[in-house]
């Protein structure tokens, strides 16, 4: 990519304040190598097993510092129950993705260009009353097919995963999910039940990011955890349910 010191410029100038870059700039790194020595797609899902863990944040500062690397990102707001991407990002957009996928709007017309060339935004939308189904319908399929061709990672931040099945439907289209875990909030059993949801709808678990990690553990836990193909389910399980404790 070229002029990445301008993406770097357009995305530092939309004011978002956050903190840890560090870590997020590992997590970037990170995501590079998913899919490496497979098939790789551009496509994945940011959630958690419940409400509080910081899958928005994790989402929409993972989208920051790939576009400050001069990748072409597109977050999209999968959360089409409690949408909180337009919020924190400052966007004023009543339409979005479920207006896309109703056909009440399209792509083109309703995407935010937040550092053009490098940053765009797809919010939620209208809040529709069948959610789960839009996500797994076919309209949803075209659109996924669509944004895997035009960017170089799209990212779902996408609700919970113990409440409803929004985000397991999700993650079984696309190159897989990354699981946010908010350390001293989630007990093991609620990350071991999210991640056989994935296992069960042969979704991928592309890793875990562990948030509000104690200083003196960080270097233990190292903050993310990669799902690798050769490893069984069941030794994944465990390094990832022990990155919970």
């Amino acid at each position: 990519h070229n002029n990445t010191a301008d993406a770097g410029r357009a995305a530092e100038s939309d004011g978002i304040q956050w903190a840890n870059a560090e870590a997020y700039r590992k997590l970037r790194t990170n995501v590079g190598f998913v899919g490496l020595g497979g098939e790789r797609r551009s496509s994945m899902v940011v959630t958690s097993s419940v409400a509080g863990e910081g899958k928005t944040e994790t989402a929409t500062n993972l989208a920051r510092v790939l576009a400050l690397a001069g990748e072409r990102v597109l977050l999209i707001d999968a959360d089409l129950r409690r949408p909180q991407v337009a919020d924190r990002l400052r966007l004023d957009s009543e339409l979005g993705l479920s207006d896309v996928l109703t056909g009440r709007g399209t792509l083109q017309d309703l995407i935010i260009d937040v550092a053009p060339g490098y940053f765009y935004v797809l919010p939620a939308g209208t809040v529709p009353p069948n959610p789960s189904e839009l996500l797994g319908s076919e309209a949803m399929a075209h659109l996924l097919a669509t944004v895997e061709r035009q960017f170089d990672y799209v990212l779902f931040d996408a609700p919970p995963m113990l409440p409803v099945t929004d985000a397991v439907i999700l993650a079984a289209q696309t190159g897989g999910a990354i699981v946010v875990s908010r350390s001293g909030l989630l007990r093991r059993q609620q990350l071991e039940t999210s991640l056989g949801m994935l296992e069960s709808a042969d979704a991928t678990v592309l890793g875990i990011v562990l948030n509000d990690v104690p200083v003196s553990k960080a270097d233990a836990y190292a903050g993310y955890y990669s799902s690798h193909a050769q490893e069984s389910s069941e030794r994944a399980h465990r390094v990832q349910a022990d990155a919970a404790v």
